[in-house]
C-alpha cells in the first residue's frame, strides 16, 4: 500500500493520497502452478524452473519471472522448501 502525505507546516503531515497496488493479473493462476511444481520436486526447485512457471501464465517477461519467483517464496515453506537465493533455487529442509 503506497500513500502520498503533505507537510502542512512543522511535523504535521496531510494524508493526500493512499493506493492499494493491484495484483497481478494471473498471479493466481502462477500460484496454483507452482503448488504442483513444489508437490512434485524432491530435492530442489531452480529459480528458472519457477519463471517458466509464469512466463505460462502472464505475457510479460520481466513481470512473469518477478510473480512467480515472489509467489514461490511465499508457499514455499508449506511445502518444506527454503529459499537459496545465493544459488538461485528452493531447496527441501
Amino acid at each position: 500500500m503506497k500513500k502520498l502525505f503533505e507537510n502542512v507546516g512543522g511535523n504535521k503531515f496531510k494524508l493526500i493520497t493512499e493506493s492499494i497496488a493491484e495484483p497481478i493479473k494471473g498471479s493466481n493462476l502462477v500460484r496454483e502452478g507452482l503448488k504442483k511444481v513444489f508437490a512434485n520436486s524432491d530435492i530442489e526447485v531452480s529459480y528458472h524452473r519457477l519463471a517458466n512457471v509464469g512466463l505460462g501464465y502472464i505475457k510479460d517477461i520481466t513481470e512473469a519471472k518477478k510473480c512467480a519467483i515472489q509467489e514461490a517464496r511465499e508457499i514455499a515453506s508449506d511445502f518444506g522448501f527454503q529459499d537459496d537465493e545465493y544459488n538461485q533455487k528452493f531447496i527441501k529442509i
